[in-house]
């Protein structure tokens, strides 16, 4: 009779535990609030909490430092994947001192034309648009090739590392302040790797992801993003979880529309872009790209990865459709890069040729524009 009584006693606990959680679960940004607890960022020395919007970072105005000096800080603060890429790059760079120079505004690159006096685009994304440190990114190639057809233009680095559509949200009135007459966006990857697809008991059980979450706060993101460099892969593209994400649309998509409607009132011209990836659905990823490629934290399988960027781009494809804007197939131009791992890093940033011809396919499509911005600049 007392150990029923205790499996009833135990069983009734598990059911409130588990109830607690969903409630704390759907509400854990006003819990969070009530709490004071604060979100954990883990920031470069290039960047600094958004005052505005604690969870959220912004490039530090005026910044500039050396790569060597970069990358010892990166060392320091257990950044250790982007320690070794500048190694790479301090070790091929021909430049006695290359720097990482963040301009009085907050954005990377040369000081902000405050005459606006050419036709302003601004590139809005995450890394990839920011570009890796001590390379050229592609929003400088883009205004290079632009200038030496005539169009006197201003491209504005809007690239933030780490930034999803929430970040991009949270900073939208800074962008929108810059008044651009042509806004990219290059955005998605982040957002992809955040995705909350649970599996196992995860899956129906909230306790086990709050516990997910204290052992994420716990050791922070850099311990996850280590293991997704590092866990085995097994490419399988009959796998069931590929399968299941037949129809997949992305849950932050209302946040890409929005982001949309706030920039088309300041923006004549809104280019969606697509987004160009190391592992495809029709090409069994080769051992150099199993090697260099990392996965989200729900998968050890790269088709995985491969099929949800399909579907994100077909979405995008069909949200330019609808807000009849122009759309910079990435994914399609991808197609002509062979083999795929000698253009790619890791599975998602293009190595510097890469970006230079990333930079110049923009700035092709970008003329297609130009009759349609005469007597603005």
């Amino acid at each position: 009779m007392v150990v029923v009584f205790f499996l009833v006693l135990s069983l009734l606990c598990l059911v409130l535990l588990e109830l607690g959680a969903r409630c704390a679960y759907q509400c854990k940004s006003e819990i969070g609030k009530i709490l004071g607890i604060k979100p954990r960022l883990v920031l470069d020395e290039y960047e600094i909490p958004d005052p505005e919007h604690p969870e959220n970072w912004k490039l530090k105005p005026g910044y500039c430092q050396t790569l060597e000096n970069l990358k010892k800080e990166k060392e320091r603060t257990g950044h250790l994947l982007g320690a070794q890429q500048l190694e790479k790059k301090l070790q091929k760079s021909k430049e006695t001192h290359p720097k990482l120079k963040i301009n009085q505004q907050g954005f990377r690159g040369p000081e902000i034309d405050s005459t606006h006096s050419h036709l302003r685009i601004l590139t809005i994304g995450d890394s990839c648009t920011f570009g890796l440190s001590g390379t050229l990114p592609y929003p400088r190639i883009v205004e290079q090739r632009l200038r030496e057809r005539g169009w006197k233009v201003e491209v504005i680095n809007g690239g933030v590392e780490g930034y999803g559509t929430y970040n991009v949200l949270c900073r939208i009135r800074d962008f929108m302040a810059l008044k651009p007459e042509i806004t990219t966006i290059y955005l998605g990857w982040n957002d992809l790797f955040a995705e909350k697809r649970y599996s196992g008991i995860e899956k129906y059980l909230y306790t086990f992801r709050l516990f997910h979450k204290a052992w994420e706060r716990a050791w922070g993101n850099r311990a996850r993003a280590f293991a997704q460099y590092s866990k085995a892969k097994n490419p399988n593209p009959k796998a069931a979880e590929v399968r299941n994400l037949k129809g997949y649309i992305p849950s932050f998509l209302p946040k890409m529309e929005e982001i949309i409607s706030h920039i088309s009132k300041v923006s004549k011209c809104v280019v969606l872009m697509t987004l160009p990836s190391l592992f495809i659905s029709d090409e069994a990823p080769s051992a150099k790209a199993l090697k260099i490629g990392h996965l989200p934290y729900f998968t050890n399988n790269p088709y995985v990865l491969a099929k949800m960027v399909e579907q994100y781009n077909e979405c995008l494809r069909k949200l330019a459709k609808k807000h009849h804007l122009l759309l910079i197939d990435l994914q399609k131009w991808s197609r002509k890069l062979s083999p795929r791992d000698e253009y790619f890093i890791d599975s998602v940033h293009l190595t510097e040729d890469a970006q230079k011809r990333l930079g110049g396919y923009i700035a092709d499509q970008l003329m297609k524009l130009r009759p349609k911005m005469k007597g603005l600049r």
